[in-house]
């Protein structure tokens, strides 16, 4: 096997839900179903974004420089902003 078909075969076992290399060379010899897990990208992409984004205003808000009431209103909206998220990461997961 080339270092090339190598790679292959890696690929396809990671987008697998076999749970060893071996397992998914068997299948493959075999001719057996394998199931593949598709990602959507810029669903993954847009949750990193958006945890980043929650704990860049949770650093903000802790920085100082606040009265108790401002603190509280960044919180708040942070909160806010993490039932959204929540919400838009169950749409998407329906489809």
């Amino acid at each position: 096997m080339t270092r090339k078909e190598y790679e292959k075969v890696k690929e396809g076992f990671a987008a697998s839900t076999c749970r060893t290399i071996s397992e998914y060379a068997r299948k493959l010899i075999f001719g057996r179903k394998i199931t593949v897990c598709y990602r959507n990208r810029a669903f993954d992409d847009f949750m990193e974004e958006a945890i980043r984004l929650r704990k860049a205003l949770v650093l903000f808000c802790g920085q100082g420089g606040f009265d108790e009431r401002e603190k509280m209103n960044v919180l708040e909206k942070v909160e806010e902003i993490r039932s959204i998220v929540i919400k838009i990461s169950e749409i998407c997961l329906q489809k």
